[in-house]
């Protein structure tokens, strides 16, 4: 039963891809005959008028699944359906040119709505995202001056990146115990009295290392301590 299911499946496809052909080359052949003496006079008019109308006869299945017409499912068991579609692919090849236009603009303009609509569902999950991370991050403090310690130039060696020193630690303990999930290096420098750019540079360090990591939101950079942050302050 399944066999005989699958030939009358195919059988039916290929009654309809000769009845777009059929119609489509005889709607073209409508349409040169509509046209003025003077273009009929013109070598390549006929085969262009066919080749144009099969081509609109073949986005006729097109038409009708954007319009969601069950014409050609119904075909299947309504003979009177069919002839129903082949008049459609008729009235399509005979007018080519206007359907062919119609139809492109159609579905580019769904397309770009779907897209629209796709990008507007992006840009709302990207705002939730975003003001989750902002209901949980310290708000931006405003730029102040502080004097710069006596060690923010200096460049540590190798041996001395997988260390951390007091300085370090205490930037971690503030993330650790801020009420703030997320901070900014201006919020950490007022705190802990150093210069923004020593604590972005230890920052950065210790992300190196893992302790730290950093998300980006509203064009901020913001810093949390990671699990292993936490455990260097355990183990120490």
């Amino acid at each position: 039963m399944g066999i005989l299911d699958t030939l009358n499946l195919d059988a039916h496809f290929w009654l309809i891809v000769c009845l777009i052909v059929a119609f489509g080359g005889l709607g073209g052949l409508v349409n040169y005959c509509l046209r003025g003496v003077e273009e009929k006079n013109k070598p390549t008019t006929l085969l262009r008028a066919v080749v144009v109308g099969v081509g609109a006869s073949f986005l006729v299945p097109l038409f009708l699944n954007m319009i969601s017409s069950d014409l050609l499912a119904g075909s299947r068991t309504d003979s009177l359906k069919v002839l129903v579609f082949a008049g459609f692919c008729l009235v399509a090849a005979i007018s080519a040119r206007a359907f062919i236009t119609s139809l492109t603009d159609k579905v580019v303009r769904e397309l770009k709505e779907k897209a629209d609509a796709a990008g507007q569902r992006a840009m709302v999950a990207d705002q939730k995202a975003t003001g989750a991370v902002e209901t949980s991050a310290e708000p931006a403090a405003p730029a102040r001056s502080v004097p710069r310690h006596e060690g923010a130039d200096v460049r540590h060696s190798i041996a001395d990146l997988f260390k951390i020193d007091p300085e370090d630690e205490r930037l971690l303990k503030m993330l650790r115990d801020s009420k703030y999930k997320f901070r900014t290096v201006e919020g950490l420098a007022s705190e802990s009295s150093m210069d923004p750019l020593v604590v972005n540079n230890r920052l950065v360090r210790l992300q190196n290392i893992g302790y730290v990591g950093t998300v980006e939101s509203g064009g901020r950079k913001l810093w949390y301590i990671t699990g292993d942050g936490r455990s260097a302050l355990t183990d120490g």
